[in-house]
């Protein structure tokens, strides 16, 4: 996977050289299977689209290329096996008029920004690490350094709310700007981006 068990990278010469993704034209939908949760109980659709904003922060967040499969962005939740296959699936424009659809639109839209304006985090220079190899805590993180700037990303992927500390120093989060406390609470499926600069 490229990284050492303490979540640094493992090999630079191989940095950004991989495409990442999570869904292609050979798997099932993310958002299809994220109907039910391991014991086969559904899971309603709000929780479903907040669940898909943070698999789109670490997704994004992470070194390299990104390919975003066809509506990935807008939670598209028909199965592969619809028609079959191989079969053309449906397009559904309307899901830009689902609030919690175009919620989780304009979540992949600000971290791509993200990306965008900060080049230098996404470069093989910038210092990369995470922690989510331990399923005995539910708080993931990611930590970037580069060109004197850095930002985390911390995601609660357990079923109850969680207190994160944040480092000393200044922070903001990205998605308003706000000064971040020393703590932060983030409920089941939430995320933070925050970001010293």
């Amino acid at each position: 996977n490229g990284f050492n068990a303490n979540g640094t990278m493992a090999n630079r010469n191989n940095f950004g050289m991989l495409v990442g993704f999570q869904e292609s034209h050979d798997e099932q939908r993310t958002n299809y299977e994220a109907q039910w949760d391991y014991n086969g109980n559904s899971i309603d659709f709000a929780t479903r689209m907040e669940r898909a904003k943070i698999n789109a922060a670490f997704f994004l967040m992470s070194p390299g290329p990104k390919m975003i499969w066809q509506f990935g962005e807008l939670g598209y939740d028909v199965s592969i096996e619809q028609g079959g296959r191989t079969s053309k699936k449906p397009l559904h424009w309307e899901y830009y008029d689902v609030p919690a659809r175009k919620g989780l639109y304009d979540t992949y839209a600000s971290l791509i920004s993200f990306r965008k304006e900060n080049p230098e985090f996404f470069k093989a220079e910038a210092e990369f690490s995470w922690k989510a190899n331990s399923s005995a805590h539910p708080v993931k993180s990611i930590t970037c350094s580069a060109s004197g700037k850095t930002f985390h990303v911390y995601g609660n992927f357990g079923a109850s709310a969680q207190t994160v500390e944040i480092p000393e120093g200044t922070w903001k989060n990205y998605l308003d700007n706000s000064n971040v406390a020393e703590s932060v609470t983030l409920k089941e499926g939430e995320y933070i981006l925050i970001k010293n600069f």
